[in-house]
């Protein structure tokens, strides 16, 4: 309300009192967390325009302990100082051009402070890039959801190979910048055009990696591979068929007629990824012997789930991030 100061018992950091905080309306609220910014601005387009809530988000943890209500429904504070973030067009034209810059988080978790780092390159950089993709690894970093040494962002590529002169695709180092790369592996590309190359690389190669050289699956083993409809799913999912491979895989349910037609699986070999379903499913289509490897990137009751259709001195591939890096633990009966 007009004239109520802000208390730090205002301050809402719980997701789940969001929502009920918003629509209370009354005295204005401050909120922190990862993504707070575009979530209020979502719910606000979302409510009824009658239920007008009064909102700080604080950017960088300043809001003090009391301030005097402000002038906007929506305020920003950053640095201890108030106002409004507003998109503003750049001028291109105007700013400098080098090759020798590198993407970079600052904060990990807050958006507004990702960067471009000046990079020295040398002659390992041997390819010029064409095209990189925006990796989920990436998305983990920015977003302050994987812990690393240095948040650089960017692994994948294409691009033209400086000594060979042709396209090749691949892998960086950790020291990727923005047009220039010293690869870690590439592949020479001649069917492909550079935005399709770029999103190769890393899918294939952890498919490979878990699958092959750690699980060593062979024609007329079985296989569960989760989140089939992504791109470790589709590669990890086309090697296991070209291998006489019998796949069973999970989905959304939107995704679930996709998965079908692009893989050629029946219903018994396509389970839901949003529940723990698939354990029965699995488990009626291997005559309850279960299979012998299974490629987890699911968490929760669907990871537990997972470990009980491995069968008899079976692999358990597991290339999430975020119970690797909880140290989930499970009990013996897994085993």
């Amino acid at each position: 309300m007009e004239g109520t100061g802000l208390r730090s018992e205002d301050v809402v950091t719980d997701w789940k009192k969001i929502q009920a905080s918003i629509m209370d309306g009354g005295d204005m609220k401050i909120f922190r967390g990862e993504g707070a910014d575009g979530f209020l601005k979502a719910i606000r387009n979302e409510v009824d325009a009658s239920a007008r809530f009064r909102a700080l988000v604080d950017l960088d943890g300043s809001s003090p302990e009391k301030m005097e209500s402000l002038p906007l429904f929506f305020n920003h504070i950053r640095e201890g100082k108030v106002g409004s973030l507003v998109p503003v067009p750049l001028d291109f034209s105007t700013i400098p051009v080098s090759s020798n810059y590198a993407l970079s988080i600052q904060r990990p978790g807050d958006l507004s402070t990702l960067f471009w780092k000046e990079t020295p390159a040398d002659e390992e950089f041997a390819v010029e890039v064409e095209c990189a993709t925006l990796n989920f690894k990436d998305v983990m970093i920015a977003l302050g959801k994987l812990n690393v040494e240095r948040p650089v962002i960017g692994i994948e590529f294409s691009g033209i190979d400086r000594n060979t002169g042709k396209l090749v695709m691949g892998v960086g180092r950790t020291d990727m910048i923005a047009s220039r790369v010293k690869p870690l592996l590439t592949w020479e590309v001649d069917h492909l055009r550079p935005e399709q190359a770029a999103t190769i690389p890393l899918a294939y190669c952890t498919s490979l990696f878990a699958l092959f050289l750690k699980a060593g699956l062979r024609k007329g083993q079985t296989v569960l591979i989760h989140a089939g409809s992504g791109a470790v799913g589709h590669s990890a999912i086309y090697l296991c068929q070209k291998r006489g491979i019998e796949v069973f895989t999970t989905c959304s349910s939107t995704k679930r007629e996709y998965v079908k037609k692009t893989f050629g699986l029946d219903d018994g070999h396509v389970g839901n990824s949003r529940d723990t379903t698939f354990r029965e499913l699995v488990m009626a289509g291997t005559q309850g012997k279960g299979v012998d490897c299974v490629l987890n990137s699911l968490s929760g009751d669907q990871l537990f789930a997972s470990l009980e259709v491995l069968g008899e001195y079976g692999h358990f591939c597991e290339i999430g991030k975020y119970d690797l890096q909880n140290n989930t633990s499970f009990g013996m009966k897994a085993l």
